[in-house]
């Protein structure tokens, strides 16, 4: 089942299969956003609505919801398009007005940033350089290596550090820091690769390395 269009102030929707609807005043509505939210991290908050001719099912609403407000904004900010920014810890909600209904998010928590991650390479041997931050140590591949502190990487196919898929899935942005000594790189190499396996200009770039 599809309506369309997704537009609630308009006074006709198009149901699939011919149905047209005519009554748009929802019988419920809800906004939704994250519980917690990093300081400095912003994030979309939802607005969705019921309305009797389509029965329990949540329609997108958020683009004609008005009137966003932030119950402190000291904490976070929202703007006219419902996009929540984290600006000071505390805890506190949004709330917007659509279709004549008054509907506020759950509580929003900011919290300040944390460590999640640290690799200092202090390993001497080995192929596995520990996180002792979060546990999520870094495995080397082919002729990398460790010693004195530091992380080798020769260049090469092959050769890098992979570090365990999905560390940053749970953050809407993250800041990373390092040292890094530049030794003449090859065509195509970088300190950091993160995403999905892709092809850029025939290079296969893998899931979450450090190369």
């Amino acid at each position: 089942m599809g309506l369309f269009p997704s537009d609630i102030s308009r006074p006709v929707w198009r149901q699939g299969s011919g149905v047209i609807i005519t009554n748009l005043t929802p019988t419920s509505a809800n906004l939704a956003a994250g519980s917690s939210i990093v300081l400095t991290e912003t994030e979309q908050a939802v607005v969705t609505v019921q309305i009797l001719q389509t029965g329990s099912s949540n329609l997108l609403a958020t683009a004609d919801a008005t009137n966003w407000v932030s119950g402190n904004t000291s904490v976070l900010t929202v703007s006219s398009n419902g996009v929540i920014s984290a600006v000071g810890p505390g805890t506190t909600t949004v709330s917007a007005a659509i279709a004549g209904n008054n509907v506020t998010s759950g509580s929003i928590t900011v919290t300040s940033q944390a460590l999640q991650h640290e690799w200092s390479f202090n390993e001497s041997s080995g192929t596995t350089a520990a996180d002792s931050v979060g546990g999520a140590n870094v495995t080397l591949q082919g002729t990398t290596s460790l010693g004195g502190g530091i992380l080798t990487l020769p260049g090469g196919s092959g050769n890098y550090a992979k570090i365990p898929a999905g560390i940053l899935v749970s953050n809407n942005s993250v800041t990373i820091e390092t040292w890094l000594t530049d030794n003449g790189p090859s065509t195509w190499s970088r300190a950091w690769s993160f995403g999905g396996s892709v092809t850029v200009a025939g290079d296969f770039i893998q899931t979450t390395i450090l190369i």
